[in-house]
């Protein structure tokens, strides 16, 4: 369980990606199958389901994140940079849409978007300890 869900210690490139592609299989599969199942007259049912699969994945997903934070020698806080301020952006500035404020917001969360994308993606771990774990902790292989 601490491979999906712990915070402590280090993945690198090849794990990330497997975890993230395990994770859109899981809700992208299961979530139109699970409302399927679940017929109409039960939605109180059919919302507990649904939200508990993406707390699942949101927990195990922000785990991931941090973990390849910590990989490449980075604080886990970078999260909120990487992910909760393009989320946040991109959330308030459709309730003033088509402004130049608007377009500013959007392409600075676009901006920081790809940042992460690369930085958690393809950027190689950084080799040996590191003040967030030490080298044994890696779960990743080097060419």
């Amino acid at each position: 369980m601490s491979f999906f869900f712990g915070f402590k210690g280090q993945i690198g490139r090849a794990k990330y990606w497997l975890l993230l592609l395990f994770w859109a299989v899981a809700v992208v599969s299961t979530g139109p199958y699970l409302i399927k199942l679940v017929d109409q007259e039960s939605a109180i049912l059919q919302s507990v389901i649904l939200f508990t699969l993406f707390a699942l994945a949101s927990i195990s997903i922000m785990s991931m994140v941090v973990r390849r934070l910590h990989d490449l020698g980075k604080s886990g806080w970078w999260y909120v940079l990487y992910i909760l301020v393009p989320k946040t952006g991109i959330a308030f500035s459709s309730a003033d849409p088509g402004t130049d404020m608007q377009t500013a917001v959007l392409a600075v969360c676009g901006i920081i978007a790809l940042w992460a994308f690369l930085d958690l993606g393809f950027v190689r771990s950084k080799m040996g300890d590191n003040k967030y774990a030490f080298a044994s902790d890696v779960i990743s292989v080097h060419p």
